[in-house]
């Protein structure tokens, strides 16, 4: 019996690739109790500390003091998971970052404003905010919680003695939302190539 070889389907054309396009994504993962990881620090000096005694006097080490800071260490890990908020992220498209570029346009007189085209004040902010899609869950008043008042914001608070909001995240957390929205908008899409899984699939 002849064998009818089997012939590779036709590769995709432009418009099929076109009607697949997505923009790129991205998570950012945000930690909200920071205050558990000086109790997760400290509890991992206890336990190299136990660790190091129980070496030197098995009996310690039969008292389960060991496996009792673990176990908190364990504890405290999963508190903080359950305290991430998981950020999903994705680019504007082109038309979608020049309409946000035109509702925060460079202040007059202000050098920095200038160089970069939009107000440092205001953009950024509005920027995290445009490009997260998930949670679906957080309005105008869970991001101003989150992220505090803008320096345009806390200016007019300040003058009209009004309370000033500090936000929740720390200057690295933000930095992380706002490099990521940046990254997503104005830097090209790479394919990536994964060193781990290439050395797991190749033949040996």
């Amino acid at each position: 019996m002849t064998r009818t070889a089997k012939t590779a389907p036709p590769p995709p054309s432009t418009k099929d690739r076109l009607q697949a396009a997505k923009l790129p994504e991205r998570t950012v993962d945000i930690c909200l109790r920071g205050d558990l990881q000086a109790e997760w620090e400290d509890l991992h000096r206890q336990l190299a500390d136990a660790e190091v005694a129980a070496a030197k006097d098995k009996r310690l080490n039969s008292t389960g003091a060991v496996q009792a800071i673990a176990d908190q260490i364990t504890a405290v890990q999963d508190q903080m998971r359950a305290d991430t908020i998981v950020f999903r992220m994705r680019a504007l498209g082109r038309k979608g970052w020049d309409a946000l570029l035109k509702q925060h346009p460079p202040r007059k007189d202000n050098n920095e404003d200038a160089q970069l085209g939009y107000n440092v004040d205001t953009f950024m902010e509005a920027l995290i905010r445009t490009c997260t899609y998930s949670p679906d869950d957080l309005d105008d008043e869970t991001w101003r919680e989150l992220l505090g008042d803008n320096d345009d914001e806390r200016s007019r608070s300040e003058k009209a003695g009004e309370p000033v909001e500090d936000g929740k995240l720390t200057e690295w957390q933000f930095a992380q939302l706002q490099n990521t929205a940046l990254a997503l908008n104005v830097r090209k899409v790479d394919v990536p190539n994964s060193f781990a899984a290439s050395r797991l699939t190749q033949p040996s």
